[in-house]
């Protein structure tokens, strides 16, 4: 009987653990802070540091337990204890590029989940690195656009540890990492009153080498520059990943489908 009260809860912990490994997630450049439109020579570069507000809904199994998810921002902010992300990307020429993105999250040292306390680990890992080349460039009435095609690949690593204080559960463990090649392009259009839209998409892994079976990824993002070379960026962003490794009580799996607001400084 008590199993059965606390078992839920113990799937709600893993859900919000899911959750705040979705924060930090930013394919490709997700972004999108150096997707500018200028004409000239040489290297331009740009960094920015950004929040993903996301929910998240799918699945998540650690050790062969299934947790459905179903979590708000709100909730990881409970047992959350750091989180940084940073993105940086380069372009030469106005043709040529690179992106680096880089995201750490770390969750703890305790939460309490009703009547439950749970000592927490969890760390969080996402790096990606990938080529820009921007394929076409043309003017507009508001002045100009572009077409940018992506090409890089994206590693992931999850590690859970989930330890139930003085309650009948056994502890929940599991870890995965994984690399997906991604491809995708992105699209850059000046509008008026100092505005840019970015509208970008990518897909990648696909099972090839241990990768994710499929990971598709949009993002949305309106950019207001209101100084030369200060921006404020707001927009929508949604993110689904499929993967999975081992099988039965080794099973390692997370298929679900992240998406909320972002904001961004720059």
């Amino acid at each position: 009987m008590l199993k059965k009260f606390l078992e839920p809860r113990r799937n709600s912990t893993l859900a919000a653990l899911c959750m705040a490994a979705s924060l930090g997630y930013a394919p490709t450049g997700a972004a999108e802070p150096s997707a500018t439109i200028k004409a000239g020579e040489g290297w331009e570069f740009r960094t920015s540091a950004y929040l993903w507000m996301a929910n998240i809904n799918g699945t998540q199994t650690v050790q062969g337990q299934v947790a459905d998810l179903d979590v708000s921002f709100s909730d990881v902010l409970n047992v959350l204890d750091f989180a940084a992300e940073m993105h940086v990307e380069a372009l030469k020429d106005n043709k040529w590029g690179f992106f680096i993105d880089g995201t750490y999250l770390k969750l703890g040292p305790e939460a309490t989940d009703g009547p439950i306390d749970i000592r927490i680990g969890y760390k969080y890992w996402l790096w990606e690195l990938g080529g820009v080349y921007r394929a076409k460039t043309w003017s507009t009435s508001n002045g100009h656009a572009a077409v940018d095609l992506l090409l890089g690949g994206r590693y992931t690593s999850m590690d859970v540890d989930l330890d139930f204080q003085e309650v009948p559960l056994p502890d929940a463990n599991g870890s995965a990492s994984w690399t997906d090649l991604i491809a995708g392009a992105r699209l850059v259009m000046d509008l008026p009153s100092n505005w840019t839209l970015v509208l970008r998409g990518d897909v990648g892994g696909f099972g090839i080498g241990g990768s994710s079976d499929l990971a598709a990824h949009g993002v949305l993002v309106a950019r207001w520059n209101f100084k030369p070379d200060w921006n404020l960026m707001a927009g929508y962003r949604a993110l689904y990943q499929d993967y999975q490794k081992g099988s039965g009580a080794n099973k390692f799996a997370y298929d679900a489908t992240t998406h909320g607001p972002l904001l961004y400084r720059f």
